[in-house]
């Protein structure tokens, strides 16, 4: 279920939304409004308090439990069972007064019989909203009479567009450009990378060398010989000196002897 800040909403504190005619959907179409207009000037409790209220109707309306009224008997009572085990204050309305009145600056008089009406919105209560627009009705039938407006919200300067000066035609160019804060870069020179022979310009040839030596070194690493390891010279050996000791070891042997005795 998805819990989500409106700020259109200026009538009520909050709101259990569902918009689906089947419960299969409930998941993905049941949500929790909060009003952001009206719960930013209350106190932090107050909206943990209305966020507990719409929380117990989300919890009726999926166990599909069946109340008495709106704010029946079930509500009651999980509401006086949540107060008293996290102390929370769960009030059956949650309709502030006050804040509610603060937006609503659209105001409209009958010029017949003075009805006054109050709108956050600017929608002129001469037209109907709806068929079930009711109170236009009501009030066609019994008085007839015209709205006429009689408030309106103040514009903040800080909402109005600020005006463009007109620049005459013998004006001198303006000085102080965007230009003036950026370096004019010169035109790079194209040269040959040292390692992988390609073209690059001259202002990318340290990261370009820094790439090429990188991936030699990567290479050279998976092939199991890394160009950071130092070669081991192969041993040398004197084959003069070996032939010279077998002749020695000839003489020596005691084969020789006896053919020099016979």
């Amino acid at each position: 279920m998805q819990v989500r800040w409106s700020n259109r909403m200026t009538l009520c504190a909050g709101q259990f939304q569902f918009n689906s005619k089947t419960k299969k959907d409930l998941k993905y179409n049941s949500e929790i409004v909060l009003s952001e207009p009206l719960l930013k000037m209350r106190p932090k409790r107050d909206t943990i308090n209305t966020l507990l209220h719409e929380m117990i109707h989300a919890y009726l309306f999926v166990t599909c439990t069946k109340d008495d009224d709106d704010h029946g008997t079930h509500f009651k009572y999980w509401m006086n069972f949540i107060n008293e085990a996290e102390t929370s204050t769960i009030t059956v309305y949650h309709t502030f007064h006050d804040e509610v009145d603060y937006y609503r600056q659209h105001v409209w008089a009958c010029d017949k019989c003075g009805n006054l009406i109050k709108r956050a919105m600017n929608r002129d209560p001469n037209t109907p909203c709806g068929p079930n627009d009711h109170g236009y009705f009501r009030h066609k039938k019994e008085c007839d009479g015209h709205y006429i407006k009689i408030h309106q919200p103040e514009k903040s300067l800080l909402t109005q567009k600020p005006k463009k000066q007109k620049q005459s035609a013998n004006a001198p160019p303006p000085t102080n450009t965007i230009e003036n804060y950026f370096k004019v870069t010169t035109k790079a020179e194209v040269i040959k990378c040292p390692i992988c022979d390609c073209t690059l310009d001259s202002n990318d040839k340290e990261q370009h060398v820094d790439a090429c030596l990188l991936n030699q070194e990567i290479c050279s690493f998976l092939d199991g010989s890394s160009t950071s390891k130092v070669e081991e010279t192969p041993q040398v050996v004197d084959l003069t000196i070996i032939s010279d000791e077998e002749e020695d070891s000839n003489i020596s042997s005691p084969q020789v002897k006896k053919k020099k005795l016979n």
